[in-house]
């Protein structure tokens, strides 16, 4: 006996929808995982996440990060027009956001806070790669395999919608 063949179950996503949500507003925040540095975000009102691993923590680093995600929001016909971060992301983002077209409006915590849906946000991620690690049977893991945990994590959140992305649409 055969498999049943596999059946894409894709659906259209509805024109309302997709106007509603057109422009984003992104949260950033820098992830650490068994000493390997991430940076991650989450939009506001999707609620889509994406983990980018940082190789080093500079400048270029962080600005190739940004760019594959605004590909990412970019190929899915969204525009990103605002970013929420913390103050350690000041003299990245301040060039890396007047050189986008149109440029990107930057909103920085105060010094000693954080943005409170990037710390969530991280956390989350964070839980799942846990859970994920504790059921492995294994002490120790290379650090590829720690790097796709995060980037695993924080893509298998976005299978699901969140129903608050749904409540702006009359």
């Amino acid at each position: 006996t055969n498999p049943p063949p596999v059946v894409e179950d894709l659906i259209e996503i509805p024109d309302k929808l997709l106007e509603v949500h057109q422009v984003v507003t992104l949260s950033i925040n820098g992830l650490t995982v068994n000493a390997l540095k991430f940076l991650s975000t989450i939009s506001h009102d999707l609620y889509y996440r994406t983990a980018q691993y940082v190789s080093r923590p500079i400048a270029s680093t962080y600005a190739k990060c940004m760019d594959d995600v605004m590909a990412t929001y970019k190929r899915g016909g969204f525009i990103v027009t605002e970013v929420h971060c913390d103050n350690e992301f000041h003299k990245v983002m301040d060039d890396y956001s007047t050189q986008q077209v149109p440029p990107i409006r930057m909103n920085y915590a105060n010094t000693q806070d954080h943005v409170p849906r990037a710390k969530r946000n991280n956390k989350t991620i964070q839980e799942r790669v846990r859970a994920a690690y504790h059921g492995l049977p294994y002490n120790h893991l290379p650090c590829t395999i720690v790097k796709c945990m995060v980037l695993e994590a924080a893509q298998k959140l976005n299978f699901s919608p969140t129903n608050r992305a749904f409540l702006n649409i009359s």
